[in-house]
């Protein structure tokens, strides 16, 4: 067995029994709005189907990633004061590698949302009309592909340094489902500390009042610190999906839509830039009939 198969196997039988923990649990307490079981099925099967290609956008994004570490030598986070004994050493230096990533990548999300061209790779993730522990893994490639660009400048901070494996685990396979899962639940008083379905599902909510709150992956207080916190009421679990966008196919969406609409913005940039062209080229003739 090849190298490539053996990590999609194992990938797949991480996300196969923690797939089924959550539909479980969302058949017991969902909230109001439930997902179809073709909803759910497209997830899983599109998710199936992208792994293999995810895995080899990041194998060849590996190379620059060990050579990004081995010239920051270790990264800024090893050269910071830490305690000398090994256990308050180690959750230090994973509290700061997990605020850390997740500042970051709350910039990155938070920049998807606010550019039309980024909105595109991120457009398929919250096009899922009923928000559910499978819509973690409907991500478009290019999604992927863009995070796994900008996961690059943040190596230079980081370095070699990675959280304990179960930590690892936690915050990169079981998080993004908790975050995602149609769950009447709420976390109470830690909700400014730890993201949950409630305080995640405002994220994906329809109504204008949410619009563009609540993008940090593990720790709220981070959108608090940058303006974009928004607290869940006792029993606030909006309707999820896109707003004044037009519809589309499943397929289309997961595919080539963000193509077309990039194209669309192309031409139409190279449209007006003709147009701009002709009117200085208009201007520098009639300028020159008019000279003595």
């Amino acid at each position: 067995m090849s190298s490539g198969v053996y990590v999609y196997l194992t990938e797949l039988a991480w996300i196969i029994p923690l797939t089924g923990v959550f539909l479980f649990l969302e058949y017991l307490r969902p909230t109001s709005i439930r997902p179809t079981w073709r909803n759910r099925a497209e997830n899983c099967v599109y998710l199936v189907l992208a792994l293999p290609l995810v895995f080899f956008a990041l194998s060849i994004f590996n190379p620059a990633y060990n050579y990004i570490v081995r010239v920051a030598d270790d990264g800024f986070v090893a050269r910071l004061r830490m305690p000398s004994q090994e256990l308050p050493r180690t959750v230090l230096l994973t509290l700061v590698y997990a605020l850390i990533w997740d500042v970051w990548h709350y910039w990155i999300h938070r920049w998807q949302h606010a550019s039309p061209f980024l909105w595109e790779t991120h457009k398929f993730h919250h096009s899922d009309t009923a928000l559910n522990a499978t819509t973690q893994g409907r991500q478009h490639l290019l999604a992927y592909l863009l995070n796994l660009i900008l996961h690059a400048p943040m190596l230079f901070v980081l370095g070699s340094l990675n959280p304990p494996a179960f930590v690892g685990v936690l915050m990169f396979r079981v998080w993004g489902f908790v975050n995602h899962a149609n769950l009447r639940m709420s976390f109470g008083p830690l909700t400014s500390f730890i993201s949950g379905p409630q305080w995640h599902r405002i994220h994906h909510s329809i109504f204008p009042q949410h619009r563009s709150k609540n993008f940090a992956t593990f720790f709220p207080f981070v959108d608090k610190w940058f303006g974009t916190y928004y607290a869940p009421g006792a029993d606030e679990y909006p309707p999820t999906g896109l707003l004044d966008e037009r519809p589309e196919s499943f397929s289309r969406q997961a595919t080539f839509s963000p193509l077309l609409v990039w194209m669309g913005i192309w031409g139409g940039a190279m449209r007006s830039a003709g147009r701009a062209w002709a009117d200085v080229r208009k201007e520098g003739r009639e300028r020159k009939c008019n000279d003595p």
